[in-house]
């Protein structure tokens, strides 16, 4: 085991693709960063939070002890879940990460970037590894093969035609990284830099959330299935504000649950019936919708 677990680099945003010569560029996976390293123990993993995750993923771990990799070797990637329409999903994966013990039916993938080494992990790990990037995927592709639940992730030369296909296949984004770039552990640098592409979602209106007296956003549930029980709730994915115009607060409250509700409450359930169509970044780790907008609601 590690002295002191390796916290990741991380992007910094951007809010443009763009192309350069002394730059490559990955797909921004969906998923739940893992760092993993080939202790003299064996295989340990942990996320971003630096907290263990080693138990939650054994057949990862099986198929990295496989590779035989020096002791010291760190894997840096996403553990991904990818959905029936092969795209990754990251609520998915999150069942999985938050579960108190392994969960197979759900299965995943461990998708590696980076490769770096610790000269000797029972030291405190260097503030930065000061080989280039280039250099580190080559050892990468060299060391790591593909497996049922290993994959190394693929470069591309040309950022703008990247994003481009990653916004036709609906995925996440796209990180830039300098060819030269050092690795800079638990800092966000701008050798890496991530370009996010909108996400859509379809949710329902499950109640108004009220501040002062006055309706001030919605609150967003998940559309449960007709296959659910009815017995199941539905998942609150968050609330939003954004996007929402004072003309359609009166077909709004149409919609309130005039038996439920509590005016001195600062939540108004509505009825069912109102479906939203929501605009967001990503999804945070907590599940709910990171900067949301309203882009149409649809009254049933």
């Amino acid at each position: 085991m590690m002295r002191e677990l390796l916290a990741p680099m991380e992007p910094a945003l951007v809010s443009e693709p763009f192309d350069d010569p002394e730059f490559l560029y990955q797909v921004k996976w969906d998923g739940v960063r893992i760092l993993a390293v080939q202790s003299p123990e064996g295989v340990v993993l942990w996320n971003r939070k630096l907290r263990l995750r080693t138990r939650l993923y054994p057949e990862v771990c099986a198929e990295i002890a496989l590779l035989n990799l020096p002791v010291g070797t760190v894997l840096d990637g996403e553990m991904v879940s990818f959905g029936s329409h092969g795209r990754p999903e990251f609520r998915r994966v999150l069942r999985r990460d938050l579960a108190s013990a392994p969960n197979p039916a759900v299965e995943v993938c461990f998708v590696i970037f980076d490769y770096l080494h610790l000269p000797d992990p029972d030291k405190k790990p260097p503030a930065v590894f000061r080989i280039p990037l280039q250099e580190r995927l080559a050892t990468l592709r060299e060391e790591v093969s593909t497996s049922a639940h290993v994959q190394v992730t693929e470069d591309y030369e040309s950022g703008t035609a990247l994003l481009s296909r990653m916004q036709q296949l609906e995925l996440e984004g796209i990180v830039a990284k300098r060819k030269d770039g050092f690795y800079y552990p638990g800092q966000k640098h701008t050798s890496w830099q991530k370009v996010k592409c909108w996400r859509y979602v379809e949710a329902s209106a499950a109640a108004i959330k009220v501040k002062d007296g006055r309706p001030a956003s919605l609150v967003l549930t998940e559309i449960v299935s007709t296959s659910e029980p009815q017995s199941v709730a539905p998942t609150v994915i968050g609330r939003v504000a954004s996007g929402l115009s004072q003309a359609s607060w009166p077909d709004i409250l149409a919609y309130v649950d005039s038996a439920a509700a509590d005016h001195n409450n600062e939540l108004v359930p509505l009825r069912p019936g109102i479906q939203v169509t929501v605009r967001f970044l990503e999804w945070t780790h907590q599940g709910q919708l990171r900067a949301p907008v309203i882009e149409s609601l649809d009254f049933k």
